[in-house]
């Protein structure tokens, strides 16, 4: 599949280190990514992600976090 522009500024991957951010960093190895794990944005922490943003200013932002924890998931 040809690789196609996709941003002149630095693409986000927020969870870059689980099994879905891994396939996208390998897929988008062409473009100038910033790879962001928990540690540094923490979904479930907003302060954090929005300072986060302000510091890197991504052209575009792809979320393949995901929570793990599925057994302690509430019902909605």
């Amino acid at each position: 599949m040809p690789h196609v522009p996709i941003s002149h500024q630095p693409v986000l991957v927020i969870g870059s280190t689980w099994q879905l951010g891994k396939s996208l960093l390998a897929y988008l190895s062409h473009a100038d990514i910033i790879a962001a794990d928990h540690h540094v944005c923490y979904l479930s922490q907003p302060d954090m992600v929005a300072s986060y943003l302000q510091g890197v200013q991504p052209g575009l932002i792809i979320n393949a976090g995901a929570y793990t924890a599925v057994d302690d998931a509430g019902v909605c």
